[in-house]
């Protein structure tokens, strides 16, 4: 799933920390590796994808990664777009503006800390992680001051994938922003503003680092850090976010709650079109009659398709698991 995925859409950086001799190997091909300051790799069982995963402790000397510097992202967003996604999450002992990123110049021609005209960041921070633990804050600096998108129903201390896509100078829509947090589009075109080019030697691409230096640190982790040269599509975001689905347990003890699980507000009313016994009657019967879910054809005695059903979902009744079947169109599980 990842490799054919992953051929579709290619990054131009790819930090999968996986490899606790090599946290900031790029896997992308291009050799855009990050350069590590002190934080550590973490095991698979903790992490979203692959076998690891980078932590940051905001215990002692911050600990914080850069992308290489060669990489000119405000060239790449005004001629091709641009696109960074990654898995990430913080704990209750971040700081102040503790930081997802901050990308933009380190001296004071291209960052100035007082903000005003020579500041050029976009950064993704948790302004409060204790006294605000479901705000999430953008900021995009453009040389005018400030755009500011708050995020308030996210909880910070859970693993979350985002996804922020700017499109290229010259299209229809160019220069506007769109983010994605777990496949849910939560700015839409709500900002336009392309990123300005830096200088190589004052280009300061911080990840879990903030270059105001009175910011908070951060503490939490991150994972599948990608940078695309383009701007991403709902469906492409829809197809990057299957790439991180985890396997389902054969026989669950209950409804899993992860990313592919994204229309549990619609079935909580257990609106069943057919139960798992009148497929099987059916099947048995060789009844043409019921439609697949999943393929959208005749279901046909003998053809195999993907369902998930367990007795201990919300939804089943004695002795009738509830059923979920994956929706080739939606790329989903949906309920059946």
């Amino acid at each position: 799933m990842e490799e054919e995925k992953s051929g579709v859409l290619k990054p131009i950086v790819w930090y999968k920390f996986d490899d606790p001799n090599d946290l900031g190997k790029d896997s992308s091909g291009n050799s855009y590796s990050a350069t590590n300051y002190g934080a550590t790799y973490d095991s698979g069982k903790n992490c979203k994808q692959g076998d690891g995963c980078v932590h940051f402790s905001a215990s002692g000397t911050q600990q914080y990664m850069t992308v290489d510097n060669r990489l000119d992202l405000g060239t790449i967003q005004q001629q091709s777009g641009i696109t960074v996604s990654f898995w990430g999450y913080m704990t209750e002992l971040s700081g102040y503006w503790a930081r997802y990123f901050d990308f933009g110049g380190r001296n004071s021609t291209y960052f100035y800390h007082g903000g005003g005209a020579n500041l050029y960041n976009w950064l993704f921070a948790a302004p409060s992680t204790s006294t605000y633990p479901t705000w999430l804050q953008l900021d995009i600096y453009g040389g005018k001051g400030y755009f500011s998108v708050p995020f308030s129903k996210h909880v910070i201390s859970s693993w979350h994938h985002f996804v922020f896509s700017i499109s290229k100078n010259g299209s229809a829509s160019a220069n506007t922003w769109s983010v994605w947090i777990d496949n849910e589009l939560v700015c839409d075109a709500c900002h336009a503003s392309g990123l300005t080019s830096i200088p190589m030697d004052e280009r300061g691409w911080y990840i879990a680092r903030s270059h105001w230096e009175v910011d908070g640190k951060t503490d939490g982790g991150m994972d599948d850090f990608r940078i695309y040269d383009q701007a991403l599509t709902a469906l492409q975001v829809a197809e990057l976010t299957e790439i991180y689905y985890d396997s389902v347990e054969y026989n669950p003890v209950s409804t899993p709650s992860k990313a592919y699980w994204f229309l549990r507000p619609v079935y909580v009313n257990c609106q069943m079109n057919h139960t798992w016994d009148d497929v099987i009657h059916g099947q048995l019967a060789k009844n043409q009659t019921f439609k697949s879910g999943g393929l959208g054809k005749l279901m046909t005695r003998g053809e195999f398709e993907v369902w998930v059903c367990s007795y201990q979902d919300e939804c089943a009744k004695p002795r009738n698991p509830f059923c979920y079947v994956f929706n080739e169109q939606q790329k989903l599980f949906i309920p059946w």
